[in-house]
């Protein structure tokens, strides 16, 4: 028996993600927000509409971008060079630490065990944020820990 081709595909759910929608959206939020600066989230391919094609649609309508994997911040940044890329989720061994340098992307630290291998980095700078758990218990620092954890951060040459 032989089905027919739409009967295995004609059910599936899809995402069609029009550009122009996509900064007007932009747009809406810049005004409702005025001065306030926008990240957009394009990880996991842009939640499948495709990360290069978004990133390039928008990259001079925001401020920065986050992913969520230093693979997906390579990507964004060849796509634009110019706007900051914060990668939300990997960095679990110090041997990454010279991607976000060569990538110029930000370091988002979710334990102590990334402050100390930023610690012991030597390379140039770079940017970090601190991620705070905010109740879901998967990543983040306890919010007890971020006035030290901020410190010892600030207080790096690196």
């Amino acid at each position: 028996m032989t089905l027919h081709p739409h009967l295995d595909t004609a059910w599936r759910a899809r995402a069609i993600i029009e550009l122009d929608s996509l900064r007007h959206n932009i747009n809406q939020i810049r005004s409702g927000a005025p001065g306030a600066k926008l990240m957009a989230v394009i990880k996991a391919d842009a939640y499948g509409h495709g990360l290069a094609t978004v990133c390039r649609a928008i990259h001079r309508d925001i401020d920065g971008f986050a992913v969520a994997t230093i693979a997906e911040g390579m990507q964004c940044r060849n796509v634009q060079e110019d706007r900051p890329v914060a990668v939300l989720s990997e960095l679990w061994h110090q041997g990454q630490l010279p991607y976000f340098e060569q990538y110029n992307m930000d370091v988002v630290v979710h334990n102590r065990q990334q402050v100390r291998w930023l610690q012991a980095w030597q390379g140039t700078p770079l940017s970090v944020w601190i991620k705070v758990d905010s109740g879901m218990n998967r990543l983040g620092l306890d919010v007890k820990e971020f006035p030290e954890v901020y410190r010892t951060l600030k207080n790096l040459d690196g």
